[in-house]
């Protein structure tokens, strides 16, 4: 099924006929056709008319509305949203449930970093210099990865994610071109461009893991590793955690194979942002590299509904702390 990007700052988008209609400043740019289209991507500041939205989601599209430096919340647009009402209740009653809500948040922990040292394994193979530090950063995130599989608590979790999460960036910065400026993870803004692209990356598989929730049935605001907070798609947050390592290695091999280099990108605002030309060369390979990703988190979101289902594990429901 195909995918649609548009990315045209200004633009009005129109149905006619069977096709998308591009105007700017009233003049018609260009058409798109439909055809077997699955997803249509909005980036920036665009304009649609709500006869194309009915048109394109009566068809089981999905639209989805991203910022153009990936800051701002998604918004999603489908007809394919599952109503099971009997599932959301099961949902909320499990993100109460103190010993669920610690099998999962272990389970979620242990995957991601496990995905983080499989990564700095692949990555060093190819840098011979940095192999001793390498051994010393993978043996502490070995030692964390044993405190996970105790699951003690969600704040001992937090902590355990955190500092195995802090020995990671600093390792991929040693890993990755020098020129490219990362010295660790920063976002909101990012400042150097491997961050820009991994907000960006991340930003664009949000909105797909929300898309799978609305479609599988669970509710995106109830998670159980993130905690309640208005306007958050929680559970969209604890997924994504599954996957960053996987988004990762898309963004690595980007700027390894040199699909892309700092004059792709453009410093503004304080911050950094991938041009809106590179954006351009950057959705294929998205799509191109997505597929297996959205097939093993599509398999993640099934294997939690069927656990939330479970009937052998009893609902004893007991109030959920907040988050600090």
């Amino acid at each position: 099924m195909a995918v649609v990007y548009i990315d045209r700052k200004g633009c009005l988008l129109k149905r006619d006929g069977n096709t998308i209609a591009l105007y700017s400043d009233g003049k018609k740019q260009g058409t798109i056709p439909l055809g077997p289209v699955e997803r249509i991507i909005v980036v920036g500041n665009c304009t649609v008319e709500t006869s194309l939205l009915r048109y394109v989601t009566a068809r089981g599209a999905v639209v989805a509305f991203l910022s153009a430096r990936g800051r701002a919340m998604p918004a999603i647009v489908t007809s394919r949203q599952n109503f099971n009402g009997a599932l959301r209740v099961l949902q909320y009653k499990r993100s109460l449930q103190e010993d669920f809500i610690i099998k999962f948040c272990t389970q979620l922990v242990h995957k991601k970093i496990s995905g983080q040292m499989i990564l700095l394994k692949e990555l060093g193979q190819t840098h011979s210099t940095s192999i001793l530090h390498l051994k010393d950063t993978l043996a502490q995130m070995e030692g964390i990865l044993s405190k996970v599989r105790e699951g003690e608590s969600l704040e001992s979790l937090r902590g355990l994610e955190g500092s195995a999460g802090r020995l990671y960036f600093t390792e991929l910065a040693r890993l990755l071109p020098q020129e490219l400026g990362f010295r660790g993870r920063t976002r909101r803004p990012p400042k150097d461009p491997v961050n820009a692209m991994l907000s960006f990356s991340y930003s664009l598989f949000y909105t797909e893991i929300v898309t799978a929730l609305l479609i599988a049935g669970l509710e995106p605001t109830i998670g159980f590793y993130h905690c309640f907070d208005y306007g958050r798609d929680s559970l969209a947050c604890d997924i994504e955690e599954v996957f960053r390592p996987d988004i990762d290695r898309f963004v690595c091999k980007l700027f390894l194979e040199k699909c892309f280099s700092r004059k792709d990108f453009i410093q503004e605002k304080g911050g950094v942002y991938l041009k809106k030309s590179a954006r351009a060369r950057f959705y294929p390979l998205y799509e191109e590299n997505m597929t297996p990703i959205r097939t093993a988190m599509r398999d993640f979101i099934r294997t939690l509904i069927e656990e939330i289902k479970d009937e052998e594990k009893p609902l004893h429901c007991t109030q959920k702390g907040s988050e600090d």
